[in-house]
């Protein structure tokens, strides 16, 4: 592996080409999955906290 300047080491093209091919299929599966029910259930209650505070914080 060769160094930069810096002394850091330094990947070649076609290894960095390689790593995002397949960091983009794992992140391409992963948006395609269904969100859990019980994290949309938690995202509904802390939006329905946060109206709740926002009318609170608008009738001072």
């Amino acid at each position: 592996m060769a160094h930069s300047e810096k002394g850091s080491p330094e990947i070649d093209l076609e290894l960095q080409t390689h790593i995002g091919r397949h960091l983009k299929a794992s992140y391409d599966d992963i948006l395609v999955q269904n969100v859990p029910d019980r994290f949309l259930d938690l995202l509904k209650t802390l939006e329905e906290k946060e109206k709740g505070q926002d009318s609170r914080d608008e009738q001072r």
